[in-house]
């Protein structure tokens, strides 16, 4: 029950603390079924942000890798694809040293199977017919980083290349009977939402590639996920219609499976996820995602859809156990989970939860879709209003606003409950997560207006999406913020440079000098730049023009910079050299660098100081503590 207010907003006493933020951190991945069955990864703040193999069997959970193993890969630095099971046998790169290890069943420790240093391995197969398991490998040995797919010998040994020569592979799948490969092949400047094909190809007696057969892909067309089925035809996901949809090659013919105007897939940032499964009678099961809101689908024998009714509205990944599809979800009120779903009986059991703690829902806020106007375009977001069982706001008052730009710059709002939302909404500020144009939900077109347009049109939205609210009265004009980390952090940067929309920026990892950015990071978005901008050197006039380190004259509102010192994506050069430019202007700026952190907060003492600080920041602002 609400009582009349006692706290000004932004300063409401809220039970969401930091550290709660930090626990519910916990992040899920790499899903796989072995038989009857489960396996995730979790991502642990609370240790240390080490990634735990967890198993589900017989309605028990229990965690399967012990300390200080950690299931991660820093293939592609992203990662993901770091574990896959066989009969029992797990095998994961470990996140210490990169290497290949086998945990057989029963087993105390892992083996090791190949722990070269510099090689890196992601996205596994296991080979079961020839004794090897079939991974996407990354060899930093030489002066130039080579990727390939590669198999190792089960019992251990060195890799045997069996794919190379284009700039990136992923998806190595096997055929039912072991006798075909599957992959996925790209070259730069695409990334895996351009351009990018399908290959196939018989395997010899000695289990190495044949003449490959092109499937779908090429100009034009983002391929993704191919996944044999049981009858042996190869399933894929194409963006040919504007909408990533599902297709089956089937005697020669590619047959659409699930196309429609909403989107079969995310972009794959990491290896190994899976937006749709097979059940064991042959039926497709998919997360099918539009406007930020995602359901799940069933497309029965006759080819008719079905979507379930679920209280899910977010799918990150899927996998399929006989006759129940296995999730990771998240709805409006439900936090990032691990679900198993009866697709029958329409009904669901939450294996996991990244939130152990049961948040009361008078202090939960609910994500309302809006679609604005910014320039001749709309653009879209989620609006999340003040929420609190023992606040509300006094007459005539309006929140702050923290406009939030996801990164990517391909990602997307989801409004799935994340604790990192209701931490604001929850203390009186309203909370905006901004899908300019750029981002995926909304089809390829949406997706690749921002090619160009990086620092522009991300831009107009971010600021055009703030203020609608504020024209419409929902928010205080005079007391908005943005934030973003990495590509979000760079809109969040460029939102204040000559803009007077906000009143302080905070930029997680965020980008703010272009030249050297694409000369600095790595392998796989060493020419994202050049769709995003233009290609070097011809282009080098527009990375100045649009670099928030150079537009630092117009910058007139404190800014907040939080930087992992391990990051190899975006290196802590950035943040310092814009920190140092800020003081040189003599802008209100802070910086705090966090050791042992790379590209992503991953643990919880790095978690709760940034949204500490973060809240410290914006409450000074308003108080007219902190200003220019």
């Amino acid at each position: 029950m609400t009582t009349a207010p006692s706290s000004p907003p932004g300063y409401w006493p809220s039970p969401i603390s930091p550290e709660m933020v930090a626990e519910g951190g916990r992040s899920f991945g790499d899903l796989q079924v072995d038989g009857e069955d489960i396996y995730w990864s979790e991502g642990r703040p609370l240790e240390e942000g080490r990634y735990v193999i967890v198993r589900y069997r017989d309605g028990h959970i229990e965690d399967v890798l012990a300390p200080p193993w950690s299931a991660r890969t820093f293939v592609h630095e992203y990662g993901g694809g770091a574990f896959t099971v066989h009969r029992g046998t797990i095998i994961f790169s470990n996140g210490g040293d990169g290497g290949l290890y086998r945990l057989d069943p029963g087993a105390r420790e892992p083996a090791p199977i190949c722990a070269i240093e510099g090689l890196r391995f992601a996205d596994m197969a296991v080979d079961a017919n020839r004794g090897r398991v079939i991974a996407v490998i990354e060899d930093h040995r030489g002066t130039e980083v080579r990727n390939f797919i590669g198999a190792v010998p089960l019992a251990g040994g060195e890799p045997t290349t069996l794919l190379e020569g284009n700039d990136f592979y992923s998806n190595p799948r096997l055929s039912p009977r072991g006798d075909q490969l599957a992959w996925i092949t790209f070259n730069v400047p695409n990334m895996p939402w351009d351009d990018t094909m399908l290959y196939r190809s018989s395997l010899d007696e000695a289990g190495m590639p044949e003449e490959p057969v092109l499937v779908a892909g090429g100009e034009g067309e983002s391929v993704m996920t191919p996944l044999w089925d049981g009858a042996a035809d190869l399933n894929f996901i194409s963006d040919r219609t504007n909408w990533w949809g599902i297709y089956t090659e089937r005697n020669g013919d590619q047959v659409p499976r699930l196309v429609t105007e909403a989107e079969c897939a995310l972009p794959a940032w990491i290896f190994g996820r899976a937006s749709y499964c097979f059940l064991d009678d042959g039926r497709l099961v998919a997360g099918v995602g539009k406007d930020g809101v995602w359901r799940l689908a069933v497309v029965e024998s006759d080819g008719t859809i079905r979507f379930l009714t679920l209280p899910f509205t977010e799918i990150g990944a899927l996998a399929c156990r006989g006759s129940e599809a296995v999730m990771l979800t998240a709805g409006p009120t439900y936090a990032d989970s691990v679900v198993l779903t009866d697709v029958d009986r329409n009904g669901f059991t939450i294996l996991q939860s990244a939130v152990d703690v049961a948040v009361d829902t008078d202090y939960i806020s609910a994500g309302e879709p809006v679609t604005f106007a910014s320039g001749t375009e709309s653009a879209h977001a989620l609006y999340y209003p003040p929420r609190n069982g023992q606040e509300a706001l006094a007459p005539g008052a309006l929140p702050p606003l923290v406009a939030h730009a996801h990164g990517g710059p391909t990602s997307a709002a989801s409004n799935g409950l994340d604790l990192r939302v209701q931490f604001w909404t929850s203390r009186g500020f309203a909370f905006l997560d901004v899908d300019y144009r750029g981002s995926t939900g909304y089809g390829r077109r949406y997706r690749q207006a921002l090619y160009g347009n990086w620092g522009v049109v991300d831009i107009e939205d971010t600021l055009n999406a703030a203020r609608h609210l504020a024209d419409r009265g929902l928010v205080d004009g005079r007391h908005m913020f943005v934030t973003g980390g990495s590509a979000g952090g760079y809109v969040a940067l460029m939102a204040v440079c000559g803009h007077d929309v906000f009143a302080g920026c905070t930029s997680y990892f965020g980008v703010t000098d272009l030249v050297p950015f694409a000369g600095d990071t790595h392998k796989f978005e060493a020419h994202y730049t050049d769709l995003l901008l233009g290609p070097l050197p011809e282009c080098e006039s527009v990375y100045r023009e649009r670099s928030p380190v150079q537009l630092v004259d117009g910058i007139d509102v404190p800014v907040l910079l939080l930087q992992g010192l391990d990051d190899h994506v975006v290196p802590p050069s950035q943040a310092e050299e814009m920190r140092d430019a800020l003081i040189r202007r003599g802008i209100p700026c802070e910086y705090i660098p966090f050791e042992g952190e790379g590209h992503g907060f991953r643990r919880a003492g790095s978690i709760i100081a940034s949204y500490k600080a973060e809240l410290d920041f914006y409450r000074r602002i308003i108080s007219g503590d902190l200003h220019t």
